[in-house]
């Protein structure tokens, strides 16, 4: 801060936020200075506490990956979260005047149109400042890749120079668009 004269800066690391002290002890060191930065959150660790932190260290916007307004597809992705932390993290944004970044996922294995219905009734609902959408991507090492390759979604690297070229954008999207609305 002092050498470079930072002013604006973003704190990429998924967990910030979950250790509370740590991150509520760096804030309060940033807050000594004129600081606007971006940062990661989990919707289970947004509370008062950590926001009232942030706001006050120059925190503008916490992206937090929300990624289906559906429970049954949260709990399918194994992220321990519930669709109402999701909507108490919005509303706590919003209460602290932090811009909330809300990452979505579209194209689930598995979801249902009425599960993606219910991500959209979700965003409608509660407007967060950025709804940040991206296709389903699973990634190595998670149960969901594993899903994936076991249902022949996409066959698994096997080889250094397959993974070389392996570009993660492999789709796992299968849905009977018949069942999809006209509007």
């Amino acid at each position: 801060i002092e050498k470079y004269n930072i002013k604006v800066f973003s704190i990429v690391d998924d967990n910030f936020v979950p250790f509370k002290s740590r991150a509520i002890e760096i804030c309060n060191f940033l807050s000594n200075y004129n600081l606007h930065f971006y940062c990661f959150g989990r919707a289970d660790y947004m509370n008062d506490d950590i926001l009232d932190a942030l706001k006050k260290a120059g925190c503008h916007t916490v992206c937090i990956g929300i990624e289906s307004g559906n429970q049954r597809v949260l709990d399918f992705l194994h992220k321990r979260t519930t669709v109402q932390q999701n909507i108490d993290a919005i509303k706590l944004c919003k209460k602290h005047k932090i811009t909330l970044d809300a990452s979505l996922m579209m194209g689930i294995t598995t979801e249902t149109v009425e599960e993606m219905n219910d991500t959209v009734k979700m965003i409608k609902a509660y407007q967060p400042d950025i709804v940040n959408t991206n296709l389903f991507n699973p990634m190595p090492g998670t149960y969901v890749f594993d899903y994936c390759v076991k249902e022949g979604f996409f066959k698994k690297p096997q080889t250094l120079e397959e993974w070389a070229v392996w570009t993660g954008s492999q789709s796992c999207f299968q849905h009977n668009t018949s069942k999809i609305p006209d509007d």
